[in-house]
């Protein structure tokens, strides 16, 4: 299947795509500051917040930023498309992460968050997680190709990142005696796999919904420079 190449705003350039990459890069990185602070105030390894899906997540999308970034300097087709290809799990991995953070914060904080003395800032929490899907959306928006994700590739890729995380998880408990998160230490192993499940359903839902936005808006702008009304064009 050709790969679909159209994008709202042009990408790779040295314009509006480079701002946003660049803006987006800063503000990604930055995050990593409050990480060794907190690294510092929690006097635990760097590796310790790996088991975290969060830094995880915003691995990921910094590296797509970066790659993003490049792309833009060089004008360079071949790292859009890596950066096209890294975008697709970074933006699921991210609708689980703000998802289901700010969905069980507002429920429970201490279902994610165990009894220290060190307190995040508002700053660090947003950096952490809203600031990487924001970024990851603007990007799928206005500098992504369409993306030719179906129901089942959608599925597939949720449920990868999701088997993948929970083997990570069982390693990491078994370096450090538990789950990072408290809430998963009160499941069983059966509640903890319909948990996961759960999680990879929504990423995959939340993306299709979002390719379907996408496809609306490009029907839109299509109809628009058509100048047809109340027609979709094939």
């Amino acid at each position: 299947m050709r790969e679909p190449t159209k994008t709202f705003l042009r990408s790779p350039s040295r314009g509006p795509s480079l701002l946003l990459h660049a803006v987006g890069l800063v503000l990604l990185v930055n995050a990593y500051r409050y990480l060794v602070d907190m690294t510092a105030a929690l006097n635990v390894p760097y590796i310790w917040h790996l088991q975290f899906l969060t830094i995880i997540g915003l691995t990921l999308s910094t590296t797509t930023y970066s790659i993003a970034f490049l792309a833009d300097i060089f004008v360079s087709r071949s790292l859009t498309r890596i950066k096209n290809v890294l975008a697709a799990p970074s933006l699921a991995l991210e609708v689980v992460v703000t998802t289901l953070y700010w969905g069980m914060m507002a429920i429970n904080p201490k279902l994610l968050m165990a009894e220290m003395d060190f307190v995040i800032s508002k700053e660090a929490d947003l950096s952490f997680h809203l600031a990487p899907f924001i970024l990851l959306l603007l990007d799928f928006f206005l500098f992504s190709p369409p993306s030719t994700h179906t129901p089942l590739s959608a599925s597939l890729t949720a449920g990868t990142l999701a088997a993948g995380y929970w083997f990570w998880l069982e390693q990491t408990r078994q370096w450090w005696g538990w789950y990072p998160y408290p809430f998963l230490n009160h499941l069983t192993g059966v509640q903890r796999l319909a948990f996961f499940l759960m999680s990879s359903s929504i990423a995959a839902g939340a993306v299709m919904f979002l390719v379907w936005l996408r496809k609306e808006k490009d029907v839109e702008t299509a109809t628009s420079g058509n100048g047809v009304k109340g027609k979709k064009v094939q």
